[in-house]
């Protein structure tokens, strides 16, 4: 007798739910994606979109214990069921807005909400370790929906040496690789990245890195001086002016010198740190307008420096494409589009893709490949000393 799960295995084309919530801490994206085969020959269907924001108590509950100094180990130890409801919430929103059931789909892939990130080894009781820490259980999460999920995407990459992150190169190949054009794909996330794909090549030769902050300090100034999620289309960053100084200060940061491979997060731009900012832009006398436009620029600066330090010399651009909340900030756009000109920058969205959605969609593709048995790490980009299979295969019970 056949096991109940073998068609989720041995099936070409599946219907996955993907979701991603960000290091901005704003909420829960979903994606309905329909695809069909695997590697070179994968394709995708984006058939439905969804998002729901974090109430204040989700976000300041994640922002406490994503600080060491603040977190609580009861928190942490809820955060994987807390974080696995708000998702199953999420869905159940979605499916409702859209008309479907949870029979529809086979499989969800779920990144998980970052609390920590140790990609850098440190010792620990006589070994050399690294780790990474995402909650939002996949195995809560499957067994409350009756759905396989696969979650846990960066652990398996972080044993073969790699940084598990970031995980979007995959995907950035599979569906931007061109023969023809040099590409760079830059998401504006919380953090920023950006994946580098050489024209006509396999996966191996892609190249990737995280280059700093994007939108998570530019959230945080929107929370504390506007009493909103962001500065809506950049408008309070645009209306004043970088301030060279502190400009120069916040480039200074060691990260921005770390050769790749590397990858970052809350664990290094942290609140206190954005509180420390702070200080130092009242020290400087600069307006509130000034501020934004200063950290705007920073985001927009860190991604330039990467690419000068990492990526020009060697490999002349054709096209940039952009994707992440960061697309609607037009004072990170143009900085970066003046920074980069002559090379056009376009938003994902005039390929197909909506930039708000990408990563989500990523997750449905990553998790399809996981199904697959398909290796999805990047070793160009993670530093990982091989190609794994990424991702924790999550089942319910079955239905006989």
């Amino acid at each position: 007798m056949n096991h109940p799960f073998s068609i989720l295995f041995s099936s070409s084309e599946r219907r996955i739910l993907g979701l991603m919530s960000g290091t901005s801490l704003d909420g829960i994206d979903i994606a309905d994606v329909r695809i069909t085969g695997s590697g070179d020959d994968l394709t995708w269907h984006l058939s439905a979109s969804y998002s729901v924001s974090f109430s204040d108590v989700i976000k300041e509950i994640l922002l406490r214990n994503s600080q060491p100094e603040h977190a609580s180990l009861v928190e942490l130890t809820l955060l994987g069921d807390l974080l696995a409801r708000e998702y199953e919430g999420a869905i159940l929103s979605a499916l409702d807005d859209w008309g479907t059931t949870i029979g529809d789909y086979d499989a969800a892939g779920v990144h998980g909400q970052t609390i920590y990130h140790q990609p850098e080894p440190v010792l620990l009781a006589g070994h050399t370790l690294t780790g990474t820490y995402q909650v939002g259980d996949p195995s809560i999460l499957s067994a409350r929906l009756g759905l396989p999920v696969v979650g846990n995407f960066r652990a398996a990459d972080m044993a073969l040496g790699g940084q598990g992150a970031p995980l979007v190169p995959y995907f950035d190949y599979v569906t931007f690789r061109d023969a023809r054009e040099n590409r760079m794909l830059i998401n504006l996330g919380g953090i920023a990245n950006f994946t580098v794909l050489p024209a006509d090549s396999g996966v191996d030769g892609v190249f990737a890195l995280d280059t700093g902050p994007a939108n998570m300090i530019l959230d945080f100034l929107a929370k504390r001086y506007l009493n909103v999620a962001f500065d809506a289309g950049g408008e309070m960053a645009m209306s004043g002016s970088p301030d060279a100084t502190l400009l120069g200060e916040l480039l200074d940061h060691p990260f921005f010198d770390r050769k790749p491979p590397r990858s970052t997060g809350r664990e290094l731009f942290s609140a206190k740190y954005m509180e420390e900012l702070i200080v130092r832009a009242g020290a400087l006398g600069l307006s509130t307008e000034d501020l934004f436009a200063t950290v705007a620029a920073f985001s927009a600066d860190s991604i330039l420096i990467a690419w000068e330090r990492f990526v020009k010399s060697d490999l002349p651009l054709s096209r940039i494409l952009v994707s992440g909340g960061g697309v609607h900030n037009r004072a990170v756009m143009d900085r970066l589009k003046n920074g980069f000109d002559p090379i056009p920058i376009q938003t994902t969205d005039e390929y197909g893709v909506d930039p708000d959605m990408k990563e989500a969609i990523c997750f449905a593709v990553l998790a399809h490949e996981t199904l697959n048995g398909v290796p999805t790490n990047v070793p160009g980009a993670t530093g990982a000393s091989g190609q794994t299979v990424l991702g924790t295969i999550c089942l319910p019970a079955p239905v006989c």
